[in-house]
């Protein structure tokens, strides 16, 4: 019998060994070819529930617009898309206010197939940005930047709104809330909701540490982290957790790369590419 951290290595394997994760990133890395985009950007997420791995997410990143034609392989329905992306922000720098077009694959432990979707940065603002149980103490006004999450899974379509904060006291709120003091105050915060669920993310190459990585997660997610980043050489950006559920989250990228360090350069940090790299995949 596996033991735990045994089960979460298992888990991510038979995630990585999946052909048609693949062949969705060798679609994204054709997309960037045929778009002549110069930007090469794929991260990774997990989702701990316990000492169990529940989701394993991959994200891929285009700074050019995208066509409906393109776009389908991707997502299921493009009408989304096309109402929260325009050709002028997508085709900015990565910045707190533009990340492009970031075509999601998910893999949910308690689904047999993955899950598509997309997120971006929006202007697009609408009441939907104030609907959550917080509105009275973090209003969507004083935030930095806003984004939008389609995902598309055999239950339905799933939309998830973004607030990005990095003002003090919207911060302090929000480390109150989810009872996490321990978060540093530096970093950039990222609070998402939808009709059934909150979650607080924080990212920052200074406020995510080693100690605030061992307070965050317990002792069997935390050896698992670092057993990744050491197999692959990896950096952890960001880490979070979901409101009123034993539900954490560890992200993975390839490079520390600092968003708007260069205004007019390329983002080249790939982490299915470098993953590849260390399997001698092609």
């Amino acid at each position: 019998m596996r033991t735990e951290f045994e089960e979460m290595l298992h888990t991510m394997e038979r995630v990585w060994q999946q052909a048609y994760l693949h062949n969705w990133a060798d679609r994204y890395y054709q997309l960037l070819k045929d778009n002549h985009d110069t930007n090469r950007f794929t991260y990774l997420g997990i989702n701990f529930s316990g000492n169990k791995i529940a989701a394993v997410k991959f994200y891929a990143h285009t700074f050019k617009p995208v066509s409906e034609a393109q776009s389908s392989f991707f997502l299921p329905a493009t009408d989304e898309l096309k109402v929260h992306t325009s050709s002028s922000l997508v085709s900015k720098p990565l910045s707190l206010r533009n990340a492009g077009i970031a075509f999601t694959l998910k893999y949910y432990h308690e689904q047999n197939k993955p899950v598509h979707g997309f997120f971006a940065h929006t202007t697009n603002i609408d009441d939907a940005f104030t609907k959550h149980k917080l509105h009275d103490t973090i209003h969507h006004s004083a935030a930095a930047s806003y984004g939008i999450n389609y995902e598309y899974n055999p239950a339905g379509v799933r939309c998830k709104h973004y607030l990005y904060f990095t003002d003090a006291e919207s911060c302090l709120k929000l480390r109150g809330y989810f009872c996490v003091p321990y978060f540093s105050d530096n970093g950039l915060y990222e609070f998402a909701f939808d009709d059934k669920y909150m979650k607080l993310n924080v990212y920052g190459w200074q406020a995510i540490t080693q100690e605030v990585l061992a307070n965050h997660f317990s002792k069997t997610q935390y050896t698992f982290i670092q057993n990744l980043n050491e197999k692959y050489g990896l950096y952890n950006p960001g880490c979070g957790l979901y409101a009123g559920a034993d539900v954490k989250s560890i992200y993975f990228f390839a490079d520390k790369i600092i968003p708007g360090s260069s205004p007019d350069a390329s983002v080249n940090s790939d982490i299915i590419g470098k993953m590849r790299a260390i399997h001698n995949m092609p």
